[in-house]
């Protein structure tokens, strides 16, 4: 399988361009990462989509318990991650992908909730203290977290490495990789399993010095270090690296991986994958989340938001909604 990133026809922006204004309506949200008031093609990717042609469907709302119903809940999305996840020029508003979908199943669901994008890492401990009600940040579902939270997919990704622009350490999937220093996020599944496995499987089981990880806070951090030489490359999520790429074009490159030994640590840390929504382990909100997302995957709107943000191959199918039981 090619890199993941190189099929996308969208990208990231690592600092604040151009801004438009914010629906007056728009709900109140923590600032975190930014974007430019239009991608390429004219888009305006700072407009708040609402889903008001959605009514609630009454056989989702009767699943939602009335804790949920009678209270504005809090949603909580990773921040600085475009296109799925980003915060407007207004540094309050949660807008991306993942934004869209919460928006557009609040809409089915009929209940009233506010996003907030917070670091990646404060989300589960959020969850967990009640803090957070809901979850939208693409997470993968692993063994652990499935210990502590119910999951839902909504949407595929998977796994990509950049370099420098022209790569002119030579580095490629093998070997040469070995000893450099790579970035990743912090608690994302790419530094917790992702990256130590394809370090033993492809240099320490071989014999050669481990991969440097290096912990970052977010994707645009990661990007910053690798420009400025900090790190000699960044793992992390495909989606994101190729709206990079295409934003800041000559600035990096992503690695192929065509040649990969099918099977092996390093072909699973960089093929696509599922990514989850979440709410803590046993919840009784899980059943309404799980029949919405239903849903939306069965409307049009659900298709047209993946293609507004030029993630169109990342929809799922109607038989990969479903409550997640156990890790892959």
């Amino acid at each position: 399988m090619g890199s993941i990133a190189l099929s996308l026809g969208v990208a990231l922006a690592i600092g604040m361009a151009g801004c438009t204004g914010t629906p007056e309506d728009a709900p109140s949200e923590s600032p975190a990462g930014s974007a430019p008031a239009t991608d390429e093609g004219g888009i305006d990717i700072q407009k708040v989509t609402t889903f008001d042609e959605i009514e609630p469907y009454p056989d989702v709302q009767a699943l939602v318990p009335d804790r949920i119903k009678n209270e504005r809940i809090t949603v909580a999305l990773s921040a600085a991650a475009p296109p799925t996840t980003f915060v407007g020029a207004d540094g309050k508003t949660s807008l991306g992908l993942n934004a869209d979908i919460a928006r557009a199943l609040v809409r089915i669901m009929g209940i009233d909730a506010e996003l907030t994008s917070v670091p990646f890492d404060a989300i589960i401990p959020g969850m967990a203290s009640g803090k957070y009600q809901w979850s939208m940040a693409s997470m993968s579902p692993t063994a652990e977290r499935l210990e502590v939270m119910d999951m839902v997919p909504f949407t595929k990704g998977g796994t990509s490495i950049a370099v420098p622009d022209g790569n002119p350490e030579g580095l490629a999937l093998d070997t040469s990789l070995c000893g450099v220093r790579m970035a990743v996020g912090v608690g994302t599944i790419q530094a917790t399993r992702q990256l130590p496995d394809f370090s033993e499987d492809l240099c320490e089981s071989q014999g050669e010095e481990a991969i440097v990880p290096v912990e970052v806070p977010n994707p645009n951090q990661a990007l910053l270090a690798l420009s400025s030489g900090r790190v000699d490359a960044f793992m992390g999520d495909g989606v994101p690296l190729a709206y990079a790429d295409r934003v800041n074009s000559g600035q990096f490159d992503i690695l192929e991986h065509d040649s990969l030994n099918e099977g092996s640590s390093r072909d699973s840390a960089l093929e696509v994958a599922l990514g989850a929504m979440a709410v803590p382990k046993g919840s009784d909100f899980t059943p309404a989340l799980v029949e919405a997302m239903k849903v939306l995957q069965s409307l049009p709107q659900y298709q047209a938001i993946y293609d507004r943000w030029g993630m169109g191959d990342y929809a799922l199918e109607a038989d990969e909604v479903m409550q997640i039981e156990t890790a892959k």
